[in-house]
């Protein structure tokens, strides 16, 4: 049996738990590449964050990077110092730093780098510029010039920011009017705290960037724009029982009845969403294109407002900051911006009509882009090109098969590189949260490992493993059935 090799771009959080994953169930002498630009754990600006109040939107307990240990994050943060926790009660019910959860992750892909498993992880400060499936391996060009091979690759990469919406943007950045990165401490350099500010969007991201506002002292208005003009909602204090939602009805419009029935009748909404998430996959691959159009046209604000949800005491914060009048939210859409006698006008557009505001800076919250075919990073847009992968029907994301594979331009499906994490999410929609982002490593890296080891027996791809992957889904179902998500 030759040794096989395994690749996977990208040290998120994704990367890192499909390399964990790996490392405990892989053949034998298997060799894990993890790829990472940085040389170390990619936080991301979500978790790389240094400010204490951006929390994490889901309570500790429910935030374990390993299913079959639900406390282990919990236990973890119980055996750190004081200093690194000040004023913060440790059990599954508390809201911790994100800076804390990125922490966490480095402590489990450090721990797996030093563990000496029967399958070797290496990380690797390179980044990937290139790949080419060939019959045989698969060989991925390098930023420093090394050419590395393996026998299968993954792609592990987050999602590409938003495309600039506005011709203005680069001479408003020019000026310094301009916020690109929402999380940069540049947010409030040589910004009047009594000045008036613009955050497009009003998702989290919009969320953290008012926080940041209020701890450096700002005292100015907080004006926030996006279509629907919607705020993410309130995480509950309190524990709340699960709910059952079988049978379901079939069709987008007879299932958002039903969930807007059921909400009315329970005694919390919150229960309702939760007990979507875990089936969310299979009714997503169930409607139809029309439908699916259908939902991110006209339904996705609103699950992501109920879905995506604020840490109790954030939602406090925001909710002082609106009824004083600091924090103002709208539904609308920007037409013009200009920068004139040292200020930049935006031009508004929203049902009561037009209406013009001046700001002494305007910070981007959009987050991901919406249409993968134009926010592409490099490496992306040399695949597209290449014809190796292509953006699903929705172009949220890659075209995938069930197991992840790349569809290529030409519809076959890849036998050596795949894909997890928000690249896959035209598949299944949602892939944002831990327990999805989980559960979806957990099945990859099975599918991987038995590829490798039908590879290394037979010097030959992997029969189709389609029946395999079903008997473990149906499993995985029943395992998770009943099981609190955050």
């Amino acid at each position: 049996m030759t040794q096989p090799t395994l690749a996977i771009i990208g040290a998120g959080f994704t990367g890192t738990l499909l390399s964990l994953s790996l490392q405990a169930i892989a053949p034998a002498g298997t060799r894990i590449r993890l790829i990472e630009g940085t040389g170390r754990f990619a936080a991301g600006p979500a978790y790389a964050t240094a400010n204490p109040n951006h929390l994490l939107n889901a309570p500790a307990g429910r935030m374990s990077a390993f299913a079959d240990q639900p406390m282990h994050f919990v236990e973890w943060l119980q055996r750190q110092p004081k200093s690194r926790l000040p004023e913060i009660v440790t059990n599954e019910a508390t809201f911790v730093p994100r800076s804390l959860y990125g922490a966490y992750l480095r402590y489990l892909l450090e721990r797996g780098l030093r563990r000496q498993y029967v399958c070797r992880l290496d990380l690797v400060d390179d980044h990937v510029t290139g790949i080419e499936e060939l019959p045989n391996r698969v060989t991925l060009l390098t930023g420093s010039g090394t050419v590395l091979s393996a026998d299968l690759a993954v792609l592990a990469v987050g999602l590409p920011r938003s495309a600039a919406f506005h011709p203005e943007i680069p001479v408003l950045e020019a000026a310094g009017f301009w916020q690109r990165d929402p999380w940069a401490p540049s947010l409030h350099t040589a910004l009047d705290p009594a000045a008036p500010v613009l955050l497009v969007g009003s998702g989290l991201t919009m969320v953290d960037t008012v926080i940041s506002l209020l701890d450096a002292g700002h005292i100015g208005p907080i004006h926030a724009i996006s279509r629907h003009g919607l705020l993410p909602q309130r995480h509950s204090t309190a524990p709340l029982a699960p709910v059952a939602l079988q049978p379901l009805p079939n069709g987008l419009l007879p299932l958002v009845r039903f969930i807007r029935n059921e909400a009315a009748r329970a005694a919390d909404w919150r229960p309702v969403i939760d007990a979507l998430r875990p089936i969310i996959p299979d009714l997503w691959r169930g409607f139809s294109e029309r439908e699916q159009h259908q939902f991110i046209r006209h339904l996705r604000a609103w699950w992501d407002v109920y879905r995506h949800r604020m840490a109790p005491q954030i939602a406090d914060r925001m909710a002082v900051a609106q009824v004083s009048g600091q924090f103002q939210l709208r539904a609308g859409h920007i037409i013009g911006m200009a920068v004139d006698n040292g200020v930049a006008t935006v031009t508004i557009r929203s049902r009561a009509g037009n209406d013009q505001l001046t700001v002494a800076r305007i910070v981007d919250c959009t987050g991901y882009g919406c249409d993968i075919s134009r926010n592409t990073t490099l490496l992306l847009r040399k695949l597209f090109r290449s014809g190796l992968a292509k953006p699903d029907r929705l172009r949220l994301g890659l075209d995938v098969t069930e197991q992840g594979a790349l569809i290529s331009a030409a519809g076959v499906a890849s036998e050596r590189v795949f894909a997890v994490g928000p690249l896959t999410r035209g598949n299944v929609w949602e892939l944002t949260a831990v327990p999805e982002l989980r559960r979806q490593c957990v099945a990859t890296a099975r599918v991987l490992s038995h590829r490798l080891t039908r590879m290394a027996q037979n010097n030959k791809p992997a029969d189709d493993i389609a029946p395999w992957l079903l008997r473990f889904r149906e499993t995985t179902t029943r395992a998770n059935k009943g099981h609190g998500v955050n």
